[in-house]
């Protein structure tokens, strides 16, 4: 048995104890109690041990599944996280061919599942595909990766201009484009830029170009507008 205390927002709240397997055996979840309606300030369970049992092991496995699994690239791999209703969230773990389902009995209406299949190129391994889903309801998971889209970027500029010539996700709807950059300036800190399109507002084109726009109020710092 371990005591422990720690400091957490007052009311009542729900509780979580995860248990997980050793780093060496792949750090994945292998139990779960959802303890409810824990007054804070106040003793976990009532001051009663926390015991878990056969019931709160994970016992069932979805098989995961890829399909167009880009050539040259590591084999995917899918990170699986679970998140609570309100927002929070951890990691269930690292997984290939199968992930864990969350124990009924932790479970709790609004609670889903995030997860995200990766693969990175052999030849260049900063260039990555990572495909996301989430969902309520555990079931069999499959992963159709879309064909790779090898991209030297743009050419150095003070405000670059971003190629997002890509046609592999034709038929596609809700797609958008997104081109990013950032520089650190170490005596202030680090600058961001991020500019998102969707297509409808592209309207066929396949560059993204920064434009920004200073604005001073007489005093530092300045605040960067960007339009697309």
């Amino acid at each position: 048995m371990r005591i422990f205390s720690l400091n957490v927002p007052a009311g009542n709240d729900r509780a979580l104890i995860l248990a997980y397997s050793s780093p060496l055996q792949g750090y994945a979840l292998v139990g779960a109690k959802s303890l409810m309606n824990q007054p804070v300030p106040g003793a976990l369970n009532g001051g009663s041990q926390v015991v878990l049992g056969p019931a709160d092991a994970v016992t069932v496995y979805q098989p995961i599944t890829y399909s167009n699994a880009p050539a040259a690239y590591s084999a995917p791999v899918t990170i699986a996280d679970y998140i609570m209703s309100g927002g929070r969230g951890f990691s269930i773990g690292n997984y290939t061919t199968s992930f864990p389902v969350f124990p009924s009995g932790a479970a709790v209406g609004g609670d889903f599942y995030e997860t995200f299949a990766m693969a990175a190129s052999s030849a260049k391994p900063t260039e990555m595909m990572i495909l996301a889903k989430s969902f309520t309801s555990a079931g069999p998971l499959s992963f159709a990766f879309p064909s790779p889209w090898p991209y030297a970027g743009p050419q150095p500029a003070a405000l670059p201009t971003f190629d997002l010539s890509y046609a592999g996700f034709g038929g596609k709807t809700g797609v958008y484009e997104a081109a990013y950059m950032d520089w650190s300036k170490p005596t202030i800190g680090n600058y961001e830029i991020y500019v998102v399109a969707s297509s409808n507002y592209l309207n066929g084109a396949a560059a993204l170009a920064f434009r920004i726009y200073l604005h001073c109020r007489g005093f530092w710092p300045l605040h960067p507008r960007v339009r697309a």
